[in-house]
């Protein structure tokens, strides 16, 4: 089976983020900016808690766009993970392959049409944006840091995600900018 190089290059990139996620999740010392002090949960400023396993992180505002571009990315990740064993069990028949195949480069697809919305939301004057896209479902979530959204700017990037996505089940969130 002959893999393109931008497949290879995009499993690569994934497993990267994977793995210093890990690493940072599971060092001594914690998250970097946890060392330099710079997350904080005071109640004056606005940022979200959340405790997993019994550990306790903090989340800032300008981080949440991060945190959902991770998220995303690695559900992706594991299911990309679960097909290419499907690919390579030695017990797959040849149409199993062939539709396993088919998933990733739809997969594949998927988060490049993800990645040219996003910056397409950007280039309207949004400080960012994450398009997350369900594999499983015609569901899309867009997040959107700006102060308020009116009407006509979420029907604006409803329009945007059902020419580029073919589906309207779309919702979009926004988050104010630090500031």
């Amino acid at each position: 089976m002959v893999l393109k190089k931008q497949t290879v290059w995009l499993l690569t990139m994934l497993s990267l983020i994977v793995v210093l996620s890990v690493y940072y999740v599971t060092s001594p010392g914690g998250a970097p900016a946890d060392q330099a002090g710079l997350l904080t949960n005071n109640k004056d400023e606005k940022s979200s808690a959340k405790k997993e396993n019994g550990l306790t992180s903090t989340v800032a505002p300008e981080d949440r766009f991060a945190e959902y571009r991770l998220q995303r990315d690695e559900s992706r990740h594991d299911l990309e993970k679960k097909l290419q064993a499907e690919m390579t069990d030695k017990g797959s028949d040849a149409q199993a392959v062939s539709k396993a195949y088919d998933q990733i480069q739809a997969i594949n697809a998927l988060a490049n049409k993800e990645k040219i919305l996003e910056d397409m939301i950007m280039s309207k004057g949004y400080e960012d944006a994450v398009v997350a896209a369900s594999e499983t479902s015609s569901d899309v979530n867009v997040y959107v840091k700006a102060d308020s959204l009116s009407n006509k700017q979420v029907n604006e990037i409803i329009a945007m995600v059902y020419k580029e996505l073919g589906t309207d089940n779309v919702r979009v969130t926004y988050e104010k900018s630090k500031g």
